[in-house]
């Protein structure tokens, strides 16, 4: 009996769920095959593919598949009943697989295959191994393969065209073609299916079930509630007559008498219902808010999915790439149970298989050169995941050459992204931070793996957009190391709501370690910076006020509230004004034009409808960081410059050689530090950049400009702006003078600077 078309649909669904998991154990098990060290783990993984092949066969063919149930008949007769020991034979049954995830798309969204295309899949695999299949002449699939089987669910197909050409393996001279970002991005956001288990389903329908019955009881309640009203509008309306007559008895001289004694009687019954319809209502309203927690607590755990997954599905992409190069690379996954937000998971897909390309493309060895320093032969690529704290991390290493650091700084000297006079001066971490820039890479020329210097700009990007961070290490001869710092989810959260200078701002919840009450003897100073110490070590203490450019409005005579918070660089312990209430909060991005404020993370809309931003630990931390040290002055008449640059870099050189010259430089990070400092120290001059967060240069000259201290304070601009209209507008902010950072010289920066001082007196 055939099915009807809805039950044929269903059925397809639960299928395409079914293949994409077989097909994807189908591929590593061939993989392992390939790989095994001992006979017994060569016929395991060969019992693997041939369980899963001949499932997936019958499975098709219930369906109505039948072009797939043929190719999966056509496999399972090619691989034979021993496990295939030929990396040939192993190209061209996962050369199968990816016909197979092809026509899968194709078939579930109603689309024919061919009979030629069904001809030259089966001569694929009829063919001797020796020989290289021969596609029929149809374009390949629009979607990399690695990036539809890496998850638990199937894309629908991009195009009609099907992938008989995937059927052709080991393409020879050159490395596969890397997927680009957009085919990955059309991947990840394609609409997807989710595998539930059964006992998920029914928790959540029985606490559904509790949220209809505490709903139900509020019904007669606010019936009770609009019953009460109507009582007390009849009172009311006695009242109103009772007053009219008063009014009226009074012109006459008499008093109708009317009962006060009643009505107080009735509103006093009538309140005293009320209250206790008042605690029935907050009881319920209690435990609806407890069935919604729980109820969104159990949707979070059903999107969170295995991190293991998608790793498992780069050994495809790594074995291809390593042949096509000529390495020999053996990828390694160890994840555990770690699990992540199917909406996180599936951002970060496209910057894992970046770093996994990369990995192997830039930094493995061949075998031979791998011999040659004194390596095994087969480089080692390890992929893993743990959690910390309220993070997952994921790290890509390997063992391959590391990251040549002296590359790095000639490949972003002659991309002018560093001024090759500060390129010396840059730290090994700087220099390896480089290399997120875009269009960075150490590579001459580009190829179908590597060499444009897009994928990691793209990881970076990434990684902000998802509030994440990304680190990476090396060492020369041993291998590099990129960690992604990931958060747990991306919904909602708790957050703990502060007061800061007026305003309200909420801490995820998550990441805040504790609350304590500071006095001020319980502050002290390390290293130019005030730090407190709770009992597990010394951390910095910091005004949340001053890191987000408000003035608090606390008393800061008694003990003050200060909340200590834990990112995976250390703890920070911030002051707020007052510490207000925990909620429930959903995270929304920002729009455009505050994206790119470290500090904050997003906005959420509280219940009574007020948006509050939502701070970024890390960025707290980072800030934090980034303020200027309380400077210590040998003797009294030193004279302070204050040097303000976003760039750590271009702040160390000016700064250097103000010292050099014999004054003392004050570093600020922005025109708002700057100013702070100009106001804690006499300072003789400032240097400053142009473009600047929080305060620019031209509004941190104003500012100057318009303080009677220190309005006559020499002000130079160091800048990369060289246009006409740029001199113009610093001229007219007020600055004495403006210098171009690549014209600039330690020579002409003093000698500038000494005209200026000589001017203003300030010479000696």
């Amino acid at each position: 009996m055939p099915l009807d078309v809805n039950k044929r649909r269903q059925l397809l669904e639960i299928f395409r769920e079914e293949a994409v998991e077989g097909l994807r154990v189908i591929s590593r098990s061939l993989i392992a095959c390939e790989q095994a060290d001992s006979p017994e783990a060569r016929k395991q993984a060969h019992d693997e593919v041939r369980r899963h092949l001949h499932s997936l066969k019958g499975s098709a063919a219930a369906v109505g598949l039948m072009e797939l149930q043929a190719l999966m008949h056509e496999l399972e007769t090619f691989l034979g009943p021993t496990s295939p020991e030929d990396g040939r034979q192993v190209d061209i049954a996962l050369a199968a697989v990816e016909t197979a995830e092809a026509w899968l798309q194709r078939g579930v969204a109603g689309e024919a295959i061919s009979a030629e295309e069904v001809s030259a899949a089966r001569q694929a695999l009829t063919a001797p191994a020796t020989a290289p299949a021969k596609a029929a002449a149809s374009p390949p699939p629009a979607v990399a393969a690695p990036a539809p089987v890496a998850s638990p669910v199937v894309a629908p197909a991009a195009t009609s065209a099907a992938a008989p050409a995937a059927l052709e393996p080991g393409r020879e001279g050159g490395a596969s073609p890397a997927p680009t970002v957009q085919e990955v991005a059309v991947a990840a956001a394609a609409p997807a299916l989710m595998r539930v288990a059964t006992e998920r389903l029914d928790d959540l329908l029985g606490k559904g079930e509790e949220l209809v019955v505490a709903g139900a009881r509020l019904r007669p309640q606010v019936q009770r509630l609009a019953d009460l009203a109507a009582e007390i509008e009849a009172v009311l309306f006695e009242v109103r007559r009772a007053e009219r007559a008063r009014r009226r008895g009074g012109e006459r001289g008499g008093n109708d008498g009317t009962p006060l004694t009643a009505w107080r009687e009735r509103l006093t019954e009538i309140k005293k219902r009320l209250t206790g319809s008042r605690f029935e209502v907050a009881a319920d309203h209690e435990r609806l808010s407890t069935l919604t927690t729980t109820l969104l607590d159990a949707v979070r755990v059903m999107r969170m999915l295995p991190v293991g997954e998608v790793l498992e599905s780069y050994e495809r992409a790594v074995r291809e790439l390593a042949r096509d190069q000529g390495k020999n690379v053996r990828m390694v996954v160890q994840c555990g149970d770690v699990r992540l937000d199917k909406r996180v998971l599936d951002a970060v897909r496209a910057p894992l298989l970046h770093l996994v390309r990369n990995a192997v493309a830039h930094g493995m060895e061949t075998p031979s050169e791998r011999l040659t320093a004194g390596k095994p032969p087969v480089g080692t690529l390890l992929l893993s995941s743990e959690t910390r704290g309220n993070r997952v991390a994921i790290e890509v290493c390997d063992d391959g050459r590391g990251v040549d650091v002296d590359a790095v700084r000639r490949a972003a000297t002659e991309r002018g992204l560093v001024p090759a006079a500060a390129v010396a001066s840059l730290s090994a971490a700087d220099s390896l931070n480089l290399i997120f820039h875009p269009g960075l890479s150490t590579r001459r020329e580009a190829d179908t793996a590597a060499g444009r210097g897009v994928g990691l700009s793209v990881v970076y990007e990434t990684m902000v957009q998802l509030r994440g961070d990304v680190r990476v290490t090396t060492t020369a001869g041993g291998g590099t190391i990129f960690s992604l710092l990931l958060p747990l989810t991306l919904a909602a959260t708790r957050g703990l709501l502060v007061a800061v200078g007026g305003e309200v701002f909420a801490l995820p919840v998550p990441s805040v370690e504790r609350v304590l009450r500071v006095a001020a003897t319980d502050v002290h100073r390390l290293q130019g910076r005030e730090t407190i110490d709770d009992g597990l070590g010394p951390m910095p203490l910091v005004e949340l006020a001053s890191l987000l450019q408000r003035v608090s409005t606390a008393d800061k005579r008694g003990r003050r509230a200060a909340v200590v918070v834990i990112t995976a660089d250390g703890r920070l312990a911030l002051l707020v004004d007052k510490i207000l209430d925990e909620h429930e909060i959903i995270m929304r991005d920002l729009p455009g034009g505050l994206s790119h404020i470290d500090v904050l993370a997003g906005g959420t809309l509280l219940e009574d409808g007020r948006v509050v931003p939502a701070l970024n630990v890390d960025g707290l931390l980072r800030a934090a960081a980034a303020r200027p040290v309380a400077a210590t002055v040998a003797k009294a008449d030193s004279r302070r410059i204050v040097v303000a640059d976003d760039s750590p870099t271009t702040r160390s050189l000016i700064a250097g050689e103000v010292e050099a010259a014999g004054f003392v430089p004050l570093a600020a990070a922005d025109g708002q530090q700057a100013l702070q400092l100009l106001d804690d120290n006499d300072a003789v001059a400032l240097i400053s950049d142009v473009q600047m967060p929080n305060l620019d240069g031209l509004g941190l000259v104003r500012a100057v400009r318009a303080n009677p201290r220190i309005k006559d304070l020499p002000v130079v601009l160091v800048t990369s702006r060289d246009s006409e209209v740029d001199r113009q507008l610093g001229a007219q902010a007020g600055a004495d003078a403006y210098l171009i950072k690549k014209e600039i010289t330690g020579e002409r920066l003093l000698g500038v600077l000494g005209q200026l001082l000589r001017r203003s007196g300030r010479a000696t």
